[in-house]
């Protein structure tokens, strides 16, 4: 019902985004499971994209080079369909994009999922996988913590110790350096009182929330936003999204996190 009077607002708010960088937030892509992506609705969209933006890494977001409205791809927690079946659709349209990994769920089978219905029984992705596609040069990849736990509980130790870890993990395998993170959960009441100066120390230059909006005016020191795409979306309500007309969703996230 929720995404049902949403699709309604988004048929007559305004677009809004012009200019300033758009950071898609995926997460699955998979043919078999009810909240992931479809892998033809993935294709729809990457080809939209491709024929009408211009996509920049996640890396790139603070180059004070950037005109108008550039995009950025992003996947959260690294799941195996992310190789499978979203990497071939990003080959075919060159288009980069960076998966933010969860390390216990790679390389220590922590089944962040089990909790999760939505994602129940989604794999993680394999080394292997992994390697192939940051060796592509069109994947980057960066933290998605150790646990996927929600730091607003954290103590700035263990919160330093898990993202330590995690960053290292994540470098053995790429032999790259792996320099930006994303919130597994990323509200402002879910991520506690850690500044962009905590993270810059630990060597993370951008970081992920799940705020709702479009990246304008950026610096070192800003938490980045992203746009949600979810399965249910159609390629209607995907244009939508990153032409502004779901930028109220900010407002509901706003009243979310006063109460």
């Amino acid at each position: 019902m929720k995404q049902k009077i949403k699709k309604i607002i988004a048929k007559f708010w305004p677009a809004r985004y012009r200019t300033g960088v758009l950071i898609l937030n995926y997460h699955s892509v998979n043919p078999n499971h009810e909240f992931s992506t479809k892998p033809a609705d993935f294709g729809a969209q990457m080809k939209y994209v491709a024929e009408n933006f211009q996509v920049i890494r996640l890396k790139d977001v603070y180059s004070p080079d950037l005109k108008g409205l550039n995009l950025v791809i992003s996947f959260d927690d690294g799941f195996s369909d992310n190789y499978q079946y979203a990497y071939p659709i990003l080959k075919k349209y060159n288009l980069k994009a960076t998966i933010f990994l969860v390390s216990d769920f790679i390389i220590n089978n922590l089944d962040i999922t089990k909790d999760w219905a939505p994602y129940h029984g989604l794999a993680p992705l394999k080394l292997e996988e992994i390697k192939e596609m940051s060796d592509s040069g069109l994947i980057d990849f960066g933290s998605h913590g150790k646990t996927h736990d929600q730091v607003s509980s954290f103590s700035q130790e263990r919160l330093r110790n898990e993202l330590i870890e995690s960053k290292q993990k994540i470098e053995q395998i790429v032999n790259k350096s792996i320099d930006c993170y994303a919130f597994p959960f990323g509200q402002k009441k879910q991520r506690g009182d850690f500044s962009m100066d905590f993270f810059a120390s630990l060597g993370f230059k951008q970081v992920c929330t799940t705020d709702w909006g479009i990246n304008k005016n950026l610096s070192s020191s800003c938490f980045l936003k992203r746009i949600r795409i979810d399965a249910a979306d159609s390629l209607l309500d995907f244009r939508r999204k990153i032409a502004g007309r779901w930028d109220f969703v900010k407002l509901f996230q706003y009243l979310r996190n006063i109460k």
